[in-house]
């Protein structure tokens, strides 16, 4: 009998465990994704002012900033986040380097300006909130 007692506390104790690690884990993403979004929507809104003022040099160094940044991310944010917004994402920023190589400047800044609303939305529906962890 003692031994079947003590079968199911360390099954308890290993369920206490693994839901702990992915509680912490699942905290842990949403301030990585905020880490990742909030600076990229700010190389965005940069680069689109930098264009406006035709300084397309610092325009496209901070867009292939926030690229590489994505970039950088992909792979994890495609396995824990909704694919829809990651789409998009991938297709305007595409679009972005089109936009840059033919020197657009409104599209160009319209759709930085896009992009680092679609940035801050996504670090937004991540951020950490207590309906979060139940």
């Amino acid at each position: 009998m003692a031994r079947k007692g003590n079968l199911k506390l360390r099954r308890f104790w290993i369920g206490v465990v693994v839901l702990s690690v992915m509680l912490a884990s699942g905290i842990w993403l949403t301030v990585l994704f905020c880490r990742i979004h909030h600076p990229m929507a700010s190389d965005l809104r940069s680069a689109a002012a930098a264009a406006q003022a035709d300084d397309w040099k610092k325009a496209t160094a901070l867009a292939e900033n926030a690229r590489a940044e994505w970039e950088q991310y992909r792979y994890l944010i495609s396995a824990s986040a909704d694919h829809e917004p990651l789409e998009q994402m991938e297709y305007l920023l595409d679009q972005l380097e089109v936009y840059a190589a033919d020197r657009q400047k409104a599209a160009f800044a319209a759709l930085c300006i896009r992009l680092a609303n679609l940035a801050e939305a996504m670090a937004d529906t991540q951020q950490i909130r207590w309906w979060n962890l139940l």
